[in-house]
């Protein structure tokens, strides 16, 4: 066997009780919102059930050294690199520029940067702006009403700003499309309070040309589009 799996204990470590990814073994563990994930030497799973059952992520078949969770994004420490998911592991991005050593062992956030321990060694910075989506709510008074601005800079390269303002505290998704409506990336999908947000968009890893983006909170959902120029 590779390893043992996944252990639960629900009496502060007295006992443990297996529950699930058996036969793996497991790398690294974290929890964002309800769900858990384990890194393995083959790939990542998660679990919306305290570990009664399992699911694949989306990450290649390779060794998951480590998690950091960053609001409600999940970065993933690789022996091929860091990998970057919005969507609570549904979908995943590399996120490697700049990156020497792409066998990674450690990750931490502190403030707005990522750091990356790295073998055979070195570590690696990098802004989170540069490579996700950054929620910020500004100070100010609660907006009246529901609105999505347009992005800025637009055209854009590698990256645009687009603001949104929330009435009351809604369940809001943000998410990016081609012009034949194939879904990209989503950038936001979390509960959010009411207020003023922004967001930073990075498409260092698309090509050229026309996009939409998408807003749903509640009731109200807008699409706009912004253009992408390299």
């Amino acid at each position: 066997n590779l390893g043992s799996g996944v252990f639960l204990s629900t009496d502060n470590g007295a006992s443990w009780n297996a529950v699930g990814v058996s036969h793996r073994l497991i790398e690294s563990l974290a929890i964002s919102g309800s769900n858990v994930f384990a890194g393995t030497d083959n790939s990542a799973y998660y679990s919306t059930d305290n570990g009664t059952s399992w699911n694949a992520t989306g990450l290649p078949n390779i060794y998951v050294n480590a998690f950091v969770i960053s609001g409600t994004n999940i970065f993933a420490g690789t022996d091929g690199g860091v990998y970057l998911s919005t969507d609570n592991g549904a979908s995943w991005n590399a996120v490697n520029s700049g990156l020497t050593n792409t066998y990674v062992v450690s990750l931490a956030v502190s403030d707005t940067n990522l750091f990356a321990g790295t073998w055979p060694g070195g570590v690696w910075k990098r802004p989170l702006s540069d490579m996700i989506t950054s929620v910020e709510t500004p100070s100010g008074d609660v907006p009246k009403t529901f609105s999505l601005s347009q992005n800025y800079p637009n055209p854009f390269n590698p990256s645009t700003r687009i603001k949104y303002s929330l009435p009351s505290e809604s369940k809001v998704t943000i998410k990016i499309y081609n012009l034949l409506g194939q879904e990209i990336r989503t950038l936001v999908n979390a509960m959010e309070t009411a207020g003023n947000h922004q967001i930073t968009f990075n498409a260092g890893n698309l090509s050229s040309g026309v996009y939409l983006y998408r807003i749903q909170a509640g009731d109200f959902i807008q699409t706009k589009k912004l253009v992408l120029m390299k």
